[in-house]
């Protein structure tokens, strides 16, 4: 027998990807709803509403990924990460670093 896998936290990627597979995604708006909910668990880190995050973090995959634009060897997990993170989050602004 196929060992289930342990239940993942709500609120974590895992979770909504899980939720997602399980009734088999009906398109962008879903998976865009679903990054939302997880990025709301972070609204104090970010510069601007999950909702506008989770479209921003949408098109950074699929423009990398699925569309005629991508390169063949495309971007790495760690490299989308990275971008979209480096341009989400907020910024401490102190006088040594005033941007």
């Amino acid at each position: 027998p196929v060992a289930e896998a342990p239940p993942v936290a709500p609120g974590t990627l895992q979770h909504a990807a899980a939720a997602l597979r399980g009734r088999g995604a009906s398109g962008p708006a879903e998976l865009i709803a679903a990054l939302t909910a997880v990025l709301q668990v972070h609204r104090s880190e970010l510069r601007s509403e999950p909702a506008v995050c989770a479209r921003i973090l949408f098109s950074i995959i699929t423009s990398t990924t699925h569309t005629p634009f991508a390169s063949a060897d495309g971007l790495t997990s760690h490299e989308i990460v990275e971008v979209f993170l480096n341009g989400v989050r907020t910024r401490p602004t102190t006088p040594e670093t005033p941007c």
